[in-house]
């Protein structure tokens, strides 16, 4: 698929970089951002294709995101709208993680839609008023299938966020905690 920015390098520091798409194929599969991606200051990575994947990272691996010491990169795969049935974002990253052991890597699903019920314990984690709405949500996937044994920092989970690991190397030797309604979602190519 056609790559907006090409090869350009993306440098975000206290910044959003929100990805998008007109469209998917009848696989659901939207567009490919194959840059690497370097992160200097607090930034998030937004994917706002509902019912969809992006990719960011070109399928080989060969693209990097390096997040800063004593930065923070969040990734957001937004959840899906109303009616019920409208699933949440995809945000593929195949490219490699890598950050020292003061850099924190933040996993998100961000409701949209004000007619979404925010949990007490979402409103306290997010810091957003609770909201009573539909219940049955459902939430976006961030997939990480790149090499990203690079990565030593910390690996948080905002409520509700969901997680696929695709690969032996997505997050081989991390140990981390899931928390309130997050979902771990384990995929490996099965050829053994």
């Amino acid at each position: 698929s056609f790559n907006p920015i090409g090869q350009a390098v993306i440098r975000l520091d206290r910044s959003e970089l929100i990805l998008d798409s007109k469209g998917t194929d009848a696989a659901g599969i939207g567009a490919v951002f194959a840059s690497n991606v370097e992160v200097t200051g607090n930034a998030v990575i937004q994917s706002i294709l509902n019912n969809g994947t992006l990719t960011l990272g070109a399928p080989n691996g060969f693209n990097t995101i390096s997040i800063a010491n004593g930065t923070t990169l969040v990734l957001d795969a937004i959840a899906g709208g109303l009616p019920v049935s409208n699933p949440g974002a995809t945000l593929n990253v195949s490219s490699q993680i890598v950050g020292g052991a003061s850099s924190t890597l933040t996993i998100r699903s961000t409701l949209k839609n004000a007619g979404f019920t925010v949990t007490a314990a979402e409103a306290d984690a997010l810091g957003i008023a609770q909201r009573i709405g539909n219940a049955n949500v459902s939430r976006g996937i961030v997939a990480l299938s790149g090499n990203n044994s690079g990565f030593t920092g910390t690996l948080n989970f905002e409520p509700g966020a969901g997680l696929r690991l695709e690969g032996v190397n997505s997050l081989n030797g991390r140990t981390f905690a899931l928390n309130s309604a997050n979902n771990l979602f384990l995929l490996e190519d099965g050829d053994g």
